[in-house]
């Protein structure tokens, strides 16, 4: 599954790598930047999930408990 998230996003930075607003841009720069933009993307995404979970789990322990 990993893998998978890994090739949608490296096609995805190659695919929008020379394309900017004011021209074409050194595309492995651009692309690199795509791909680190999207992974702080996907983390933030499962550290939000993540700390949702742990604070439903949290509560519905602490009401259990009452």
């Amino acid at each position: 599954m990993g893998w998978i998230v890994v090739a949608v996003v490296f096609a995805t930075a190659l695919l929008h790598a020379g394309a900017t607003d004011t021209g074409w841009r050194f595309a492995p720069l651009r692309a690199t930047g795509l791909v680190a933009t999207w992974i702080f993307r996907i983390v933030v995404a499962v550290a939000g999930v993540a700390v949702a979970l742990i604070i439903g789990v949290a509560a519905g322990a602490f009401r259990s408990n009452m």
